[in-house]
């Protein structure tokens, strides 16, 4: 029903190109906040986005697509791509957090929010929803711009007090820096980022002993050899 935009939002970001693809767009449930994935083979362009992009404008919608279109289609010559339309959906994902209700499931994750809070960005970042995910060892947390959530992996509850509190202050830089546009791609550890990052006590030894202590996570047996080593 809405497949023109994609040929749209195509033609207003190549316009020097033919457009010959079939298209699929479809919205989605399975994305939180306003995300979505784009897929491409065999002549076919998939678009799948969040059910809540369907009732946003449609230079929003295709400002999403643009977004996708450039991770797949990368002109060597092109230095820098930012459409309107791109704008235009960055703008409204950086600022849509305003207007959503914040909910925390762990009073431990709002207690931890509030002491970095304090501690790093003296209490001015506001409070995201807070949530605790499954026990991912891939990915121990992480952002959701769309619905200004921050979810911790599981495996984090019980984890050493600083683990928990540096993986937590990563995801709040997430939010206050969130993201750039460059050469067509998303940054999202920029070197203010990095800089920022730097200022967690023991910074470094915590990329090293986390995903230490993730693997003895899924080895328990090795506990006696890691406790010497740790």
């Amino acid at each position: 029903m809405h497949e023109h935009l994609i040929e749209k939002a195509f033609k207003e970001l190549y316009p020097d190109k033919e457009f010959n693809y079939r298209t699929v767009l479809k919205y989605s449930g399975k994305f939180s906040g306003f995300n979505g994935n784009i897929r491409f083979g065999f002549g076919r362009l998939d678009v799948r986005m969040s059910k809540q992009m369907k009732y946003l404008s449609e230079e929003i919608r295709i400002g999403l697509i643009q977004t996708l279109l450039v991770k797949i289609f990368k002109p060597k010559t092109m230095r820098k791509v930012m459409t309107t339309n791109m704008d235009l959906y960055e703008k409204f994902l950086k600022n849509v957090h305003i207007s959503i209700s914040k909910k925390v499931e762990s009073p431990l994750l709002l207690e931890k929010f509030n002491k970095i809070n304090e501690q790093f960005f003296s209490g001015l970042l506001d409070q995201p929803s807070l949530k605790w995910g499954t026990y991912s060892k891939g990915r121990l947390g992480s952002y959701e711009y769309g619905s200004d959530t921050i979810v911790i992996s599981k495996h984090l509850e019980n984890a050493p007090e600083e683990y928990l509190e540096y993986v937590l202050y990563h995801e709040m830089l997430h939010k206050k820096h969130k993201f750039t546009h460059k050469n067509g791609r998303s940054l999202y550890h920029s070197t203010v980022f990095k800089a920022d990052e730097a200022k967690f006590s023991r910074a470094d030894e915590m990329e090293k002993e986390i995903p230490r202590w993730m693997r003895w996570r899924r080895n328990p047996k090795r506990q006696s050899f890691f406790a010497r080593f740790f």
